[in-house]
């Protein structure tokens, strides 16, 4: 009698496990479905956030390139205006000194 009783439990045993891994089995495809919804909802956002910092860096490059273009106009502007006002200011020498003689 003490045999089967022994073996009566290990089969019990091994159908306790049996189930276990089982159970476990079927419920890991699940979690692992969430965990990777949650992976990939992530990685979306991410990616989301880097195309924005890049977005965002690109237009400060072109502010950037615009003011440096404003600015290159406005020296050129002033610097095309001093050389007339230099112009101008020689031929009245000139004319001057045309005059004086």
């Amino acid at each position: 009698m003490s045999i089967q009783k022994k073996s009566l439990i290990g089969n019990m045993t091994a159908a306790k496990k049996a189930i276990i891994a089982t159970n476990v089995a079927s419920s890991s495809p699940s979690v692992s479905s969430v965990s990777l919804a949650k992976n990939a909802l992530a990685k979306n956002a991410l990616a989301k956030n880097a195309l924005a910092k890049n977005a965002l860096a690109k237009n400060a490059l072109a502010k950037n390139a615009l003011a440096k273009n404003a600015l290159a106009k406005n020296a050129l502007a002033k610097n095309a205006l001093a050389k007339n006002a230099l112009a101008k200011n020689a031929l009245a020498k000139n004319a001057l000194a045309k005059g004086i003689r």
